[in-house]
């Protein structure tokens, strides 16, 4: 890999562990001349046929399916005018900079466009995220922890009243 960098042992458990927790059915990984593939088991392939020179690494069997819970996730209401700040990536979301530090914001904490609100963490890379718009913190759908989807809704906001 460039830059002297190594894919360790760690970082291929954690490749494995996001697809596990992801939607995702498969994944291909390419940093430089490394090349990983992962299918979680079951998954039909729809990925164009490999020419054999990649490696591929199986994900860990999945657990069976359990029945949906009564208690679903309330959906926010986009109707009322607030912005949804969405997860860019597949990832652990954290509302603090670091364990035992205040959280970025709260709800009712004013936010400008280039806030950071929160962090998603990727393979020990973390990556700040910012609303893109300012206004007030109107809530925040994801415990800290948690892993998060592409496009996921993570906190909404209430735009601030252009004047």
């Amino acid at each position: 890999m460039d830059g002297g960098q190594q894919l360790t042992r760690e970082d291929v458990r954690e490749i494995l562990d996001i697809v596990d927790r992801s939607h995702f059915g498969e994944v291909r990984i390419e940093l430089g001349d490394l090349q990983v593939y992962v299918r979680k088991a079951g998954e039909q392939s729809t990925a164009a046929p490999d020419d054999g020179g990649s490696p591929t690494v199986p994900a860990a069997p999945q657990p069976p399916a359990t029945p949906p819970d009564d208690a679903q996730p309330a959906q926010p209401d986009v109707s009322s005018g607030h912005h949804l700040v969405t997860a860019p990536m597949v990832g652990t979301f954290y509302r603090s900079p670091a364990p035992g530090e205040p959280p970025f914001v709260e709800v009712g904490d004013q936010v400008g466009a280039d806030d950071v609100v929160c962090l998603i963490e990727v393979m020990k890379l973390f990556n700040s995220i910012t609303p893109e718009v300012a206004g007030t913190v109107v809530d925040i759908l994801v415990p800290d922890g948690a892993t998060v989807e592409y496009g996921q809704p993570i906190v909404a906001v209430a735009p601030a009243e252009r004047t």
